[in-house]
């Protein structure tokens, strides 16, 4: 065969992102998405397979003038390893993002499968050696009594690990006597360890409601919305089994599968090993197995995080997405995508169903489904028919009501922490800010310690004794003293999660305190031993960043207090909001699950504002009011849609004369009523050598801006030292 063929490479750079034509006369059949090794300017790059044409030896697009066809050195794959589909969706992403194509096609497979070199070192199939039996009729020799016990142990459908056998001696009789084989078989790395058993619930008559309207809903999407502790799970799960059993595989996504040990129980109980995972804390040998295995429709079922939305799953009937209001789902960095909008496209595709399901829906997800552009169901009672927990709000101005010896903590605080411990029960207490303090200045001097890169003030970690950038994950180790005026006397301003820790230690000295954030769970599967830990009643307190507020079931959770409940409205976001009111209402349903009541205790610097009254209270209904009547008059979505533009360079002045360009070519092109923001110094200004503007895009016309955004796109295509980035619908801004 002598083929000319179009290859993607794998560098990601925009000016690269075309195919290059190769000569091949190869053995292989080729297809599109295959992996090839080509030479390519004096180095040895992976490529994909985008395009074939057979031709003649005398062809003349064999030898073009001027220069010389490559030929493809070897063909990696011996088929395709991106199916149609998600060839397809990868192309309509790059054209709607303005992204590279190879981007997509390297954030869709796992490491082992990416066209990049890093693959040809990442891990690839296992295999274990395993004793099976030969049936006794087939035996020629009669065994020994021995021999017969061992045969009999060794009698199970899956075969038996050879390590896991020690007599050696019986084993070497076995095989003479051709009562038993060895045979390789493939090994499944990923681990399912300390998993619950459940029983299968039985639904509520609302719940089997919500099932059978869904079913019948015309819509493919839908929104539905309950409560915390309404079950929605329940109906996910019956939801699973109805499209099983029509031959149909389910992609069901959640915000950090860490966080939801119930939901994998649930999974892994009913439908085994029909169930892949796919998700940030697997090893790359482990995703390797868990993507083969559903290449090859051994697993019907994937639950996974945000990339699991790609997923090379066949005749899908059902995508979940769990907590849809979540930021994890959006990925702001390159190549920027939300998993919402690629589960809508694959849902049309695939003429399936899909289910956005929360409790506090994204002003998005909700706009839609008041319009009836989703189908709109509610489960608004809890599944054990229990009030909401009571929520007392704690005016922290009240300097009266601070605890002397930890004034992150109120009287009323207190009193209620300890009567919870002494009734054998559980706390719950959320602090949304990392760290020990939130940073270290001079008392002398007034010197601050800042990240060299960013600019922005460091967080100290006692445990570590480290100073932290929260934004660029620079690192130093506590200083001693002032690097300006050289004084001793270094002062802790704000509190974070460890220093609220250390006070609990010291109030509380019997109780079991577990800590869960990013940086006490950076370790594998221990985010999941800590809380096992606690469902099994092995700690008192779980302390947390919002971490704690996500997902959890803790029937013995009698008390939750939110330490400073308006630390999120400072953040400059227009979804300051709307995050600080789910991260409440999220929180706040984690007590009163089982049996007993439950108490939410909010401490606020603004108890009249209106999401802390809302969010205290689960009133979704009253903040989604209010939100939208800000948002229409701020002119933000869901009334208008967004593209986020930014530009660094490490030199300044190009940059300025770069962004006042686009500004002015943005001003001609842009109908009058959409509106333009900027340029804009982010915070912070750096990201290392490197100084960053920005500029924001409103508009309405989707579809009209989608051409000005593409011009754009070529227009910075052609700049020299500048790296840019295209967000659209950005998470932040």
């Amino acid at each position: 065969m002598i083929a000319l063929v179009d290859v993607l490479i794998e560098h990601r750079n925009p000016q690269l992102s075309r195919p290059f034509t190769y000569r091949y006369a190869g053995s292989k059949s080729l297809q599109k998405g295959m992996r090839v090794i080509i030479p390519f300017h004096q180095q040895t790059l992976i490529g994909f397979v985008m395009g074939i044409i057979e031709v003649n030896e005398d062809d003349p697009r064999l030898t073009p003038p001027g220069y010389t066809l490559e030929m493809i050195r070897e063909v990696i794959d011996d088929q395709p390893i991106i199916n149609t589909e998600l060839m397809a969706l990868a192309e309509a992403l790059t054209a709607e993002q303005q992204t590279p194509l190879i981007s997509f096609l390297q954030t869709m497979l796992p490491k082992s499968l990416k066209p990049s070199r890093s693959s040809l070192k990442a891990p690839k199939i296992a295999y274990e050696e395993r004793y099976f039996t030969k049936p006794m009729e087939e035996l020629k020799d009669p065994l020994e009594p021995k021999e017969y016990e061992l045969y009999v142990q060794l009698n199970v459908p899956l075969g038996v690990k050879k390590t896991s056998v020690k007599n050696k001696r019986i084993i070497q009789s076995l095989l003479q006597k051709q009562a038993i084989r060895i045979e390789r078989v493939e090994k499944r790395r990923t681990r399912f360890s300390h998993l619950e058993t459940l029983a299968k619930p039985v639904l509520t008559e609302e719940q089997n409601k919500i099932v059978k309207d869904i079913l019948d809903e015309k819509n493919p999407i839908s929104l539905l919305h309950g409560v915390t502790g309404s079950g929605k799970t329940e109906v996910y799960l019956a939801l699973c089994e109805h499209y099983l059993r029509q031959g149909k595989s389910v992609l069901l996504l959640v915000p950090e599968i860490a966080l939801t040990p119930v939901m994998m129980s649930y999974l892994l109980n009913r439908f085994g090993e029909e169930v892949a995972l796919l998700h940030s804390e697997l090893t790359p040998a482990e995703k390797y197995d868990e993507y083969r295995r559903i290449i090859s429709h051994q697993a019907r079922i994937v639950v996974g995080a945000r990339s699991a939305i790609f997923a090379p799953l066949d005749h899908l009937g059902l995508i979940v997405l769990d907590e849809e209001h979540s930021e994890t789902y959006k990925q702001d960095s390159s190549p920027s995508y939300h998993a919402r909008d690629v589960a809508i496209w694959r849902t049309h595709y695939h003429h399936a169903k899909l289910i956005l399901g929360s409790a506090t829906p994204s002003l998005e997800t909700k706009a839609r489904a008041e319009k009836k552009v989703y189908g709109h169901y509610e489960l608004p009672h809890r599944v054990n028919e229990k009030a909401p927990p009571k929520t007392v709000i704690i005016d922290l101005n009240q300097t009266e009501l601070l605890l002397p010896e930890a004034s992150m903590f109120t009287l009323p605080l207190h009193h209620s922490i300890q009567e919870v411990l002494s009734r054998k029960e559980q706390v719950i207490l959320l602090v949304n800010r990392r760290g020990y303090s939130a940073s270290i200045m001079c008392r002398s001097c007034g010197y601050r310690f800042s990240c060299p890169h960013c600019e922005i003030p460091l967080a100290y970690h006692d445990q570590a004794k480290l100073l932290k950038c929260h934004y660029c994950d620079y690192r130093a180790f506590q200083p001693k003293t002032c690097p300006e005026c050289q004084s001793h006397q270094l002062m802790h301003q704000g509190f974070g999660v460890e220093k609220v820790e250390e006070h609990l230690h010291a109030l509380y000295p019997d109780a079991r305190v577990i800590r869960l954030d990013s940086d006490s769970n950076q370790i594998r599967e221990k985010t999941l031993a800590s809380l096992r830990q606690f469902q099994e009643g092995q700690a008192d307190i779980l302390l947390g960043t919002q971490m704690v507020a996500k997902g959890h079931d803790f029937p013995n959770v009698t008390l939750v207090g939110v330490l400073l409940a308006d630390m999120g409205l400072n953040i400059p976001s227009y979804r300051a909001t709307e995050r600080t009111f789910q991260l409440l209402s999220q929180v706040v349903g984690r007590t009163g699950r089982g049996d007993k009541d439950g108490l939410a205790m909010i401490q606020t610097y603004h108890p009249q504002h209106y999401v802390i009254q809302t969010g205290s209270n689960q009133d979704y209904a009253s903040f989604y009011r209010e939100e939208m009547a800000s948002r229409r008059a701020t002119q933000y979505p869901p009334y208008t849609f967004l593209t986020l533009l930014e530009i660094e360079a490490q030199d300044e002045v190009l940059l300025t004369e770069t962004m006042f360009q686009l500004v002015n070519y943005l001003h001609e092109k842009i109908p009058r009523e959409d509106h333009l923001i900027g340029p804009n110094i982010p915070y912070p200004e750096k990201r290392g050598p490197f100084y960053r503007r920005r500029l924001l895009l409103k508009y309405k016309d989707k579809a009209a801006m989608t051409a000005v955004i593409k011009d754009v796109y070529t227009l910075l295509q052609s700049k020299r030292n500048l790296r840019f980035h295209l967000n659209l619908d950005p998470y932040d801004v």
